[in-house]
């Protein structure tokens, strides 16, 4: 008497080979390497459109000083000296009872960076306001930079200065 064949099972295997595993590890190390990368990229151009915009206003601060004073005002140690007092970056700019600005903006990452620096020479019919930028491809650098004046107190190193429109 002959048995009958017993019928042939498919073995089939339910899971990831090593390799398998290991070649999508290296994908999306790639991937979050990539992403992180461009994260950081879009934070320094964020920073520098905020300093940007910091001295701006800064600027437009300094128009109406001008306007209601005929100069514009002294520059202490990298900032304003106003009313007798050097005005430090982070403080409020109050003069005579008119303010300028209810805070002048701080750099946004002062520990990598230098802070701000305002200069007005001699006659104080002209200032420089100076930041340093993060993006080295940052194009906009308005009034061209020639660094800071001699005797300036602005120690550096900038690469982006603001002067008055003339």
């Amino acid at each position: 008497m002959e048995l009958p064949k017993s019928p042939k099972i498919a073995v089939r295997n339910h899971g990831f080979t090593l390799i398998e595993l290991m070649v999508v590890m290296a994908i999306l190390a790639i991937l979050a390497t990539l992403g992180f990368a461009s994260f950081q990229r879009a934070q320094r151009n964020a920073r520098d459109a905020v300093r940007e915009k910091d001295l701006n206003q800064v600027k437009t601060a300094l128009e109406q000083y001008f306007d209601l004073n005929g100069v514009y005002p002294i520059s202490g140690v990298g900032g304003v000296i106003n009313c007798g007092a050097n005005q430090d970056w982070g403080d409020p700019w109050i003069c005579g009872g008119t303010t300028y600005m209810k805070v002048l903006p701080k750099d946004p990452s002062p520990a990598t960076n230098p802070q701000y620096c305002y200069y007005a020479p001699g006659t104080l019919t002209t200032y420089e306001i100076y930041a340093q930028m993060e993006n080295d491809n940052h194009g906009n650098r308005p009034g061209g930079l020639d660094g800071p004046g001699q005797g300036s107190n602005c120690p550096g190193p900038y690469d982006f200065e603001l002067k008055p429109d003339l």
